[in-house]
């Protein structure tokens, strides 16, 4: 016979491997609304789960559709990079999250290319030595960017983080 008080620890816990059993896949085509440097964004994301392994595109009308790279489930978290390149240019996207039933909370953090200048946060200019020009801390230029560690851009530019929700489509 089952005491009260082991009953009162067994039903948590048969209610938390009972979630993870359930959780809600990942797999199908969901979409979001996400700010961007130049404004919103329709975004959709085709994704496929294996086990742990999740594969599958991230796209728009602008940019086109790119592969997802080191795609991950773990239980209900994911997590992926999108990585866009244009010519010489090449951007990472890297998304993380939880899925939900009928949403897809993620967190887009754009990385800067290796060698580029601006972005990031914390205040402006070039640290040690900048100097301030007409534009004011960012390198002397007027509306100069900012060296590392100067402002990023606005709505989700390179370092900063944003977070949104995907909701499945059929």
């Amino acid at each position: 016979m089952i005491t009260r008080r082991a009953f009162g620890w067994a039903m948590p816990l048969a209610a938390a491997s009972a979630r993870r059993l359930r959780a809600a896949s990942v797999d199908g085509t969901w979409e979001a609304e996400i700010e961007t440097p130049r404004g919103a964004t329709v975004v959709r994301f085709v994704l496929r789960s294996d086990a742990d392994k999740l594969t599958g595109t991230v796209g728009n009308e602008t940019m086109g559709e790119s592969e997802i790279q080191d795609g991950k489930v773990t239980g209900d978290q994911v997590s992926f990079v999108q990585v866009m390149t244009r010519g010489d240019f090449e951007m990472r996207i890297r998304y993380e999250g939880t899925v939900r039933e009928d949403a897809l909370e993620l967190t887009r953090t754009m990385g800067r290319p290796p060698g580029a200048r601006g972005g990031g946060p914390g205040p402006g200019g070039q640290g040690p030595g900048r100097r301030v020009g007409p534009g004011g801390p960012g390198g002397g230029r007027p509306g100069g960017g900012g060296g590392p560690g100067g402002p990023g851009g606005n709505r989700g530019g390179p370092g900063r983080a944003v977070t949104f929700t995907a909701r499945r489509v059929p």
